[in-house]
């Protein structure tokens, strides 16, 4: 049984290709702390703060590689700690390259206690080009590859001794903004994946079912990683990409209703969150609105 929910702060933005990002955790976190379910929880509050390196003027390929290994490196221990500790990790971004570091301490837990991991990913974007394919070189395009395997050395290195993720114990939801060499990687990739057209058309109680079916059945434990930018832009216009024509709340309920009465959650990212492009508060509400219906 969680014995205390662990809010870790990332302020981290050097993934992406705009600034901002960085400063989410602050205002998330304060907001948080101003709603009733947050005070009315029995569990205690705890938080971490991750350091993250300045941002340099230094530019190559892979944009920021060793100050974003550095970050994911801590919240991989972060993250493995409160899970041993029985706590509920909720990784608060900061950019979604963070993923890294929070699913391979989930997955050094599952490894370490002879569980298995699945993993439900909300998001705008597949995150699945690899170094080689990548236009931009920014690593929040990147984690999900990582993740499976297939990311720069000293990221994928952060799995040790536990094993990547295979592409089937991940369902990715809401993306429709694919690369085209990305689009190959995904194909191949044996992930799950419904784009946001697809969600629309059919509905996502049907969505839904497929990850009851192909993920919570089959996995000990859950690990959640939602970018707000899977959300319409008239929800969530605070992030750092936004894409139209995206999900509404009722639809990112329905989906995640199962693993809500599943009882299987076992950490959470919370990512892409940025201020600087907030607009009447409306990020803030959507976030709260998600967090609450989590928790």
């Amino acid at each position: 049984m969680l014995k205390n929910t662990r809010f870790i702060s990332v302020p981290l933005d050097l993934g992406a290709n705009t600034i901002g990002s960085k400063n989410g955790p602050e205002a998330l976190l304060k907001h948080f702390q101003q709603i009733d379910f947050y005070k009315q929880r029995n569990l205690n509050q705890l938080f971490t703060l991750i350091s993250v390196a300045e941002r340099n003027n230094f530019s190559e390929k892979l944009k920021f590689k060793e100050e974003i290994t550095d970050t994911c490196k801590q919240l991989r221990e972060v993250v493995r700690k409160a899970l041993h500790e029985k706590e509920l990790p909720i990784s608060i971004g900061g950019d979604h390259s963070l993923a890294i570091g929070s699913i391979f301490g989930a997955q050094a837990y599952c490894y370490e206690n002879g569980l298995t991991l699945g993993v439900i990913w909300l998001d705008a974007h597949a995150d699945i080009n690899t170094p080689e394919s990548s236009e931009t070189g920014n690593i929040h395009g990147m984690p999900l590859a990582t993740l499976l395997g297939m990311g720069h050395s000293s990221l994928v290195d952060l799995c040790k001794p536990a094993p990547f993720l295979e592409g089937k114990q991940v369902y990715l939801a809401g993306v429709r903004d694919v690369d085209e060499k990305e689009q190959v990687i995904l194909d191949e990739s044996h992930v799950y994946y419904a784009p946001m057209a697809r969600i629309k058309e059919i509905n996502p109680e049907v969505i839904a079912q497929e990850i009851e079916t192909n993920i919570l059945k089959k996995y000990d434990c859950i690990h959640l990683s939602i970018d707000l930018d899977v959300m319409d832009p008239s929800l969530a216009p605070s992030v750092s990409t936004p894409v139209k024509k995206g999900m509404t709340l009722e639809e990112v309920k329905a989906i995640l209703l199962p693993l809500k009465k599943s009882g299987k959650l076992l950490s959470l990212d919370f990512v892409e969150y940025n201020p600087l492009n907030e607009k009447d508060g409306k990020g803030l509400t959507t976030s709260t609105e998600l967090l609450s219906y989590l928790l």
